[in-house]
């Protein structure tokens, strides 16, 4: 299954797209891309309703006439600047498909494979241990399904999702508004989930691990940290506020600072969590 289902795509490539007004949207384009897996990108642009538009890989070699051009870049690493484009990109998919139509109802955990980086090895741990304290909530893990159109249905129905941090996570754009996620992090915050997340108005809380590297790492998640934020996001879909979140980081709060260090430097640098901020009391 190529990267792009992870919701790179979406959150990269279409986001990007559908910067163009609607009355370049409407026409029948071919879109010049330097991707591989074009029935993907195919597969995606369908599923929005854009039947019309049709990917075209530039990496063919040749030349090609075209009568009228137009040409959009983002620039690399620029996930903080999608607040127009995610949105976008999800009132396509919702209108096409009717996700707006499901009733989000489940309560799903959602984790990367076992041969790939930032997998957690305790899950059926974890679901025992939320089994004891949501006695009446059945908590069921999904995997991601081969057709993007499925993975939309599955995160769709979600009301509460703990998933492994990432682009998986980048799907959160198909549930709706005022659900909750638990994002578990390894060692690096991954801000690109909150600010998803944020478009959307899902609620959501990240747990760091800071034991597991981002890029390469695996292992146990906190099973009593991760409990406690599942029950504060519980809290927060019901009532449509936070609770008290005293002892946690306030990361958004303080999301400029992270923001400026990592444009100053790297995409990477100041995103490793290092407790420096201070607690709310």
């Amino acid at each position: 299954m190529p990267f792009n289902t992870y919701g790179h795509f979406l959150h990269d490539i279409l986001a990007t797209l559908v910067m163009y007004p609607d009355d370049v949207l409407n026409q029948e384009l071919y879109v010049f891309h330097n991707y591989n897996w074009n029935d993907k990108f195919k597969e995606h642009l369908d599923a929005m309703g854009l039947t019309h538009i049709h990917p075209y890989d530039s990496k063919i070699n040749g030349f090609v006439l075209v009568h009228k051009l137009y040409y959009i870049h983002a620039y690399e690493n620029t996930h903080e600047f999608d607040h127009l484009g995610l949105p976008r990109v999800s009132k396509y998919f919702r209108s096409n498909l009717k996700f707006d139509q499901i009733e989000p109802t489940k309560y799903n955990i959602i984790n990367r494979r076992p041969n790939e980086r930032r997998y957690f090895t305790n899950i059926k741990e974890l679901l025992n241990a939320l089994k004891v304290k949501f006695p009446n909530i059945n908590f069921q893990e999904i995997q991601l399904q081969e057709k993007l159109v499925d993975t939309g249905r599955l995160f769709a129905e979600t009301k509460v999702l703990i998933g492994s941090g990432g682009s998986l996570l980048f799907n959160s754009m198909f549930m709706h508004n005022e659900t909750g996620v638990v994002c578990l992090f390894a060692n690096k915050i991954d801000l690109p989930d909150n600010i998803v997340l944020a478009c959307f108005g899902i609620y959501n809380i990240g747990v760091v691990h800071p034991n597991i590297n981002f890029y390469e790492g695996q292992g146990a998640c906190d099973i009593e940290l991760t409990v406690d934020c599942v029950d504060k996001i519980i809290f927060a879909v019901e009532n449509k506020k936070y609770p008290q979140m005293k002892g946690y980081y306030p990361v958004i709060a303080n999301y400029s600072l992270f923001f400026q260090v990592r444009m100053r430097n790297s995409y990477n640098n100041g995103a490793i969590w290092n407790y420096a901020e201070k607690r709310i009391e």
